[in-house]
């Protein structure tokens, strides 16, 4: 107080009001590096309120000279900036002007933390704080989860109509989406249509979903709304008058239901016709088939009878012919008796030979008369065995011929028997078909006399 009485008396007001702003000037010392810090957990806004995301300098320096930007996915469409000591708002994002903003007070102390005013759904999600000096940056990355419980559930009735009672069922003002389902009195999920979705202006969810219910014993339906990440329900019920579904007479109902069981009864009945047409058609074939195969097992037992026929004739001649060679060999010599001179030209030498001479085949020659000569031709025997040789043959070819007749006579009875035992099967067959069909008819004529009685 002294010191300053003695400067005003000594004209030196100016030189004292430095001395008390340099006093009261804040040393600070500002460090080259700094760390950005916010909340682990996710920041819980209520859709409709204000909320604050928290970011704040770590040493707890003053952020006032430094570029403060918040922002979600692109940093050119900022959240918020603070630049140069003051708000730069042009390029801010749209639907967060004039609801975002600083604490500018708390600047000082190293708070960065963002206000939101009006929280909306799309509000939901990642955001980054971003803080740079000249030498130096940092960010944090901070997360904020949106709730909003809907309006209370509300039904409607839609419509009566032929099938049942439409209902609605809507609820406004949800975050995050919430799911709808409509239970009968016992609790139980009725089928419903698919839930209709909207958004409003503040990002929030409506939903609706409508049902078609039927007639019961109470009623009574139910309407859930529930949002299990938030564990909130919202429920509404509805007792529907029964003046209000379709009535049905019970001899209609009646009517209809025997009209089903005889139309049943028809296509069973068509079916088994279809079946017991195509059944007597395979049946017909196979006797067809049958006679065919017959036929044919009567023409190669005919065709192996003459056969047999033809091979016992030569076995016949081919006995005839052993017993003739027989007698042709000890008689000696067969000669041919011609007009000629005297002499013999055999057939071997083709010389001539005086009768009485020895041919060269052993055998001798003789006169036959005065007038002629002997001219000695082939033996007998060659020619018979030339011809015993030929029925060998043809007895061998015949043979074989019968021996193929009877293979393929034993192929046709296996096809015989083949064939009686489809045609029993078919039989047995038709007469399942018969006695099903008969059931059908009696059923059906039953199912007429309930109708007519009643």
């Amino acid at each position: 107080m002294n010191l300053f009485k003695s400067a005003m008396e000594s004209g030196r007001p100016q030189r004292l009001f430095l001395i008390v702003l340099f006093l009261q000037q804040p040393s600070v010392s500002r460090p080259e590096t700094f760390q950005v810090l916010g909340p682990a957990d996710p920041v819980v806004a209520v859709a409709g309120e204000d909320t604050v995301l928290p970011c704040y300098l770590s040493p707890r320096i003053s952020a006032e000279g430094l570029e403060i930007r918040w922002f979600r996915d692109e940093p050119t469409e900022p959240v918020f900036l603070y630049r140069k000591q003051r708000p730069e708002l042009q390029d801010q994002a749209l639907t967060y002007r004039g609801r975002a903003a600083l604490f500018p007070e708390e600047l000082s102390k190293g708070n960065t933390s963002l206000r939101l005013t009006r929280v909306r759904g799309s509000d939901h999600g990642r955001y980054k704080c971003f803080v740079r000096s000249v030498n130096w940056y940092n960010e944090a990355v901070i997360h904020v989860s949106v709730r909003a419980v809907g309006t209370q559930t509300a039904i409607s009735l839609e419509t009566h109509q032929a099938q049942g009672v439409r209902l609605g069922c809507e609820s406004k003002g949800w975050f995050p989406e919430p799911e709808v389902v409509w239970l009968d009195s016992e609790g139980q999920s009725l089928t419903a249509d698919p839930t209709e979705t909207h958004r409003d202006s503040q990002d929030l969810f409506t939903v609706r979903r409508q049902v078609t219910v039927q007639h019961s014993a109470t009623n009574r339906f139910t309407c859930r709304v529930e949002q299990q990440q938030l564990d909130q329900v919202r429920e509404a019920e509805i007792d529907v008058p029964s003046e209000l579904f379709p009535r049905v007479s019970p001899w209609m109902v009646a009517f209809w239901v025997i009209l089903v069981l005889v139309l049943c009864a028809l296509v069973g009945l068509a079916m088994i016709m279809y079946r017991h047409v195509t059944v007597h058609r395979e049946r017909e074939n196979l006797s067809r088939e049958k006679k065919q195969l017959i036929e044919d097992q009567g023409s190669a037992a005919a065709e192996r009878d003459t056969l047999s026929a033809e091979n016992n004739k030569l076995s016949t001649q081919n006995n005839t012919l052993n017993r003739k060679i027989g007698d042709e060999s000890g008689a000696g010599v067969s000669v041919e008796c011609v007009k000629g001179t005297e002499g013999l030209l055999t057939p071997q030498t083709q010389e001539r030979s005086p009768v009485g001479e020895t041919l060269l085949s052993g055998r001798s020659c003789r006169n036959c008369s005065l007038s002629h000569c002997c001219f000695s031709a082939l033996p007998l025997t060659d020619a018979l065995d030339q011809e015993k040789r030929e029925l060998t043959k043809k007895l061998e070819s015949a043979s074989k011929e019968k021996d193929t007749l009877n293979r393929k006579i034993d192929a046709l009875d296996r096809e015989k028997r083949e064939l009686t035992k489809k045609l029993e099967s078919a039989s047995k067959e038709k007469d399942a078909l018969d006695r099903e069909k008969s059931n059908v008819i009696e059923t059906n004529m039953r199912q007429q006399m309930l109708y007519d009685f009643s």
